[in-house]
């Protein structure tokens, strides 16, 4: 798939159900959108930019991230100590985010504060200045991170699987790059990556609230001045594998099992079976969510884990919500599995995932599961639009996909998805037999001889039967995991992202 963000018109929008006025406005080179909520006293600003780690040099994995959390780091009028104490006078927030495919900048300020708040905000984006200092400070600043990201057990069963997964690929290292191209960073990599990256191609942006045009007009100019130009991404093909994998990340003292089962997919939300693959997703288990079947069969009848979830598309959650972030698009996905069971009950819980994947490719889901699901995820609308600022973080990733009425037609495209349909969407995306799974464990050379031998060993909580399950469990036991040695692969936790 093509990930090539190009310039697009003016796409009109409208949200009647919660901003009573929505305009679109668009300077002559970049596209912004306007969502205006007369009498809203806070003003947010999102901007955009096609300028995130997958456009990282081959040599230096993580310069994206480094760049982009240098912006706020002290600009032409404000060294990094000002820009802090002036956001914090008024009470304005900024954040940047970095992701494979953008940098997404974001604002907020209270309406009577804009003035001063807008004076920051466009220096942190078109004047950032990229001191010495500064540049040490984030080096230290991004190596804690990778360390945070070893530390974190469920951080890092998911950067082992995502790099495995895109080995080769543009999305194939951390975000946050590795320890040995951050230690080489300099200025000049920052400014240079700036230089090229930063352009009004790659920009797209929005401004909610209760906006004045005059502020629009500002906002377009400045974008305006930004240096011409766009990056053409590479399209590189995804490697995708013909059978199931094993990487076993070795952790000493591991109480559970961080898991991640999955593969790479060939939609992303430019195409229509992104819906009925949405639904199937939580029918197998909702982000923080207990009705899904992965979280039913783990959770609820056996106790083995607090949770399991299922996604069709990269996930991060919004903050405390159980909800997907804006701001993470990307061009190529992958669909995945995840749980956090007991070591002793890693493999058991990895048949019984793998399991349930392939029944919805053998069996068609109930039409009583299939409302149900399908009633929960169209109701969500009302909570991804139900501030100016997701609204206008939704219409952004609408426009980064050029999939125009998406936003405004996105219950109506889940309610028409006919139950007949789930198997066979099931059947072109959903490949059981070809995935990546990792697991981080205490001891990898003692959990792979567990996957290759004959035996799935089932510890319930204590005091807990299996009861009427015994013959079901017996079946998940059963289940051929289909691994050979040179299948399983041992890496060291602490030597991961050096």
């Amino acid at each position: 798939m093509k990930s090539i963000i190009k310039y697009c018109g003016c796409l009109a929008v409208s949200i009647a159900l919660l901003l009573p006025l929505v305009s679109c406005a668009q300077s002559k080179t970049e596209q912004v959108v306007v969502l205006k909520k007369p009498g809203l006293p806070v003003i947010y600003f999102r901007v955009m930019i096609s300028a995130g780690s997958a456009m990282d040099p081959a040599a230096k994995p993580g310069l994206a991230y480094f760049t982009a959390n240098l912006l706020n780091k002290g600009t032409t009028s404000y060294a990094r100590d000002q820009l802090e104490d002036k956001l914090s006078q008024i009470g304005a927030q900024m954040e940047i985010s970095v992701d494979k495919e953008v940098v997404v900048i974001t604002g907020k300020t209270l309406a009577e504060k804009v003035g001063e708040f807008y004076s920051i905000f466009r220096e942190i984006l078109t004047a950032p200045t990229f001191t010495e200092d500064q540049v040490k400070k984030m080096q230290s600043e991004q190596l804690d991170q990778i360390n945070a990201i070893r530390e974190d057990d469920s951080r890092l069963a998911l950067g082992v699987f995502e790099n495995k997964l895109f080995e080769g690929h543009r999305y194939g290292h951390l975000v946050e790059g590795t320890e040995e191209a951050v230690k080489g960073f300099t200025r000049n990599d920052a400014y240079r990556f700036y230089r090229d990256n930063y352009l009004q191609g790659n920009i797209l942006a929005g401004v909610s609230g209760a906006v004045e045009d005059t502020l629009v007009e500002r906002f377009e100019a400045d974008l305006g001045k930004m240096p011409s130009g766009q990056v053409i991404r590479s399209a590189a093909e995804l490697k995708v594998e013909k059978t199931r994998r094993v990487i076993l990340v070795e952790k000493e003292n591991r109480a559970q099992t961080q898991l991640r089962i999955g593969h790479v997919v060939d939609y992303n939300r430019t195409n229509p079976d992104y819906f009925p693959m949405r639904l199937l997703a939580a029918y197998l288990g909702e982000h923080r969510v207990a009705f899904g079947r992965l979280s039913q069969t783990i959770r609820e009848q056996r106790g083995l884990a607090y949770g399991a979830y299922a996604y069709c598309e990269y996930f991060r959650q919004a903050g405390w919500s159980k909800l997907m972030d804006n701001g993470v698009v990307r061009s190529d996905q992958y669909f995945h599995m995840m749980t956090y069971p007991k070591e002793a009950n890693g493999k058991f819980c990895t048949k019984l995932m793998l399991s349930e994947m392939t029944k919805l490719t053998t069996a068609p889901v109930s039409q009583d599961d299939f409302d149900r699901v399908q009633a929960y995820v169209a109701n969500q609308y009302a909570f991804l639009m139900e501030t100016p600022d997701k609204q206008l973080g939704m219409r952004l990733d609408e426009l980064w996909y050029k999939t125009p009425g998406f936003v405004d037609k996105y219950q109506e495209s889940l309610n028409k998805v006919p139950h007949s349909e789930m198997q066979s969407v099931a059947l072109d995306h959903l490949h059981p037999d070809h995935v990546l799974i990792v697991a981080v464990v205490s001891n990898g050379e003692a959990m792979k001889k567990e996957l290759l031998s004959a035996d799935t060993k089932l510890e319930l909580p204590s005091g807990s039967t299996e009861g009427d399950l015994k013959s079901i469990n017996d079946q998940i036991k059963a289940f051929d995991l289909n691994l050979k040695p040179e299948d399983i692969v041992i890496v060291k936790a602490r030597e991961m992202f050096r």
